[in-house]
């Protein structure tokens, strides 16, 4: 694996379910982020059970730029260093030492709560991918038909790629679901000259 951007997937915050053969499940959570400026990934992780390590882990490119590695460190004063590839919702991490080789699978699981998809659709209107956010609060509309706050975005977003009528039609939308909401009216009597 050689393209970071791949590892994108990565970024957020996370719960973590870790299998520990002795142990049993251990729960934890992660956090990752480009580092600023870009090129690499800092991820954080810590769990519940105090028996495990606190850990910060930068995942790049080699110096060869041949494959991805994640240089690990922890609360205990250990450092490794991991293989890492990422397919098909699938991250893995592995190193082979004589001494002691390691393997971590980890498997996606989507959260389509509203706030998680409201939270999406947000970084992607800061990252002006307003067709993929429009996308984004479709879907949790679907999900959420209740609530009036992605509808608000949506005819946002909307107003912002030129589709007035459509931006009209999610304004209105939004007082059949929140009559008092002022921001919609004013934005309704702004586009169509009367109001509502």
């Amino acid at each position: 694996m050689t393209d970071m951007e791949a590892l994108d997937a990565l970024v957020g915050r996370w719960t973590t379910e870790v299998r520990h053969p002795e142990i049993g499940v251990v729960h934890g959570e992660m956090t990752v982020e480009w580092l600023d400026g870009g090129g690499y990934l800092i991820q954080r992780s810590w769990t519940e059970d105090t028996r495990f390590p606190r850990g910060i882990s930068l995942y790049g490119p080699t110096e060869d730029g041949d494959r991805i590695v994640q240089h690990y460190f922890d609360s205990r004063g250990v450092a490794r260093i991991y293989e890492v590839s990422l397919e098909g919702g699938v991250w893995r991490t592995w190193r082979d030492d004589p001494e002691m080789s390691q393997r971590f699978t980890g498997r996606f699981a989507y959260d389509f709560s509203q706030r998680s998809l409201n939270t999406l659709a947000d970084r992607l209107i800061d990252q002006k991918q307003l067709a993929e956010a429009r996308r984004m609060l479709e879907l949790n509309i679907q999900e959420h038909p209740e609530a009036w706050d992605p509808v608000n975005t949506l005819a946002h977003v909307l107003e912002s790629l030129g589709e007035k009528d459509l931006a009209i039609a999610q304004y209105r939308r939004v007082l059949e679901l929140f009559p008092t909401y002022s921001p919609a009216k004013r934005r309704l009597e702004a586009l169509t000259g009367k109001a509502p």
